[in-house]
C-alpha cells in the first residue's frame, strides 16, 4: 500500500521457451495498478502463470482480484473485494469470491506496519474433477505486516485464515511472504 495520492503500481511479463531434450513453454504476467484519493482507493491485481511441457499442461494457475477500500477512520479501512482464479495443481477449476469487511491498522510506525482484517466473503468452487462445491459463507481473518527496518533489507507478510461459517473446522490456512534485499 502506497501513501501516494493517483495512479502507482507495476506490470511484469515473463516468456519462456526452452528446446533440449524436452519443449518447456512459460508465460505469466504480475500486475498491480491502483489509484488512490484521499479516502479511497482502488486495486487491481492480476497474476497468471502457463507452464506446457512436451505440449502437455504442466502448471496453469490464476488470480484477478479487484478490491476497494475507504478510510472511514484514521486506524479503521471498509474493505470490498471480488476475485476470480484458478489452479491446476490444486484441482480447482474456478473459484469465485465476494467479500468485505473491516481492516484495523495496528501501529503508526513509519518502517513497521502491522494489520488486521476481518471479512466476511461468498465462495463458490468448481473443482477440475467435475464436482461443484456448495456455496456457502468463509470468514476471512488476516494478520499482514510491512518491515522496512533499513534501506537495503524489507519484509512483507500476509498469513489468511479462512474458517467455513457453518462449520469452523474447514478452515483454509494461507501465507504469502517477500523479503527483499537491495544489491545495488
Amino acid at each position: 500500500m502506497t501513501d501516494t495520492v493517483g495512479w502507482s503500481g507495476s506490470i511484469a511479463l515473463d516468456f519462456n521457451l526452452t528446446r533440449n531434450v524436452n519443449d518447456f513453454f512459460i508465460i505469466s504476467n504480475d500486475i498491480h495498478v491502483q489509484y488512490k484519493l484521499t479516502n479511497h482507493l482502488f486495486l487491481f491485481k492480476n497474476h497468471l502463470r502457463f507452464v506446457k511441457i512436451e505440449g502437455d499442461d504442466f502448471s496453469n494457475n490464476g488470480i484477478t482480484h479487484f478490491r476497494y477500500n475507504y478510510k472511514w477512520k484514521p486506524r479503521i479501512v471498509a474493505e470490498a473485494f471480488v476475485q476470480g482464479q484458478y489452479n491446476k495443481i490444486s484441482k480447482i477449476d474456478a473459484r469465485y469470491l465476494v467479500g468485505l469487511g473491516p481492516r484495523f491498522k495496528l501501529s503508526n510506525l513509519e518502517n513497521y506496519k502491522f494489520y488486521l482484517g476481518t471479512l466476511v466473503m461468498y465462495e463458490h468452487e468448481l473443482l477440475t474433477d467435475g464436482s461443484d462445491l456448495a456455496e456457502d459463507f468463509r470468514g476471512s481473518i488476516y494478520f499482514s505486516c510491512s518491515l522496512y527496518p533499513n534501506d537495503v533489507i524489507s519484509f512483507i507478510s500476509t498469513t489468511y485464515y479462512q474458517p467455513l461459517l457453518s462449520k469452523f473446522s474447514d478452515y483454509r490456512i494461507a501465507n504469502e511472504s517477500s523479503l527483499g534485499i537491495k544489491a545495488f
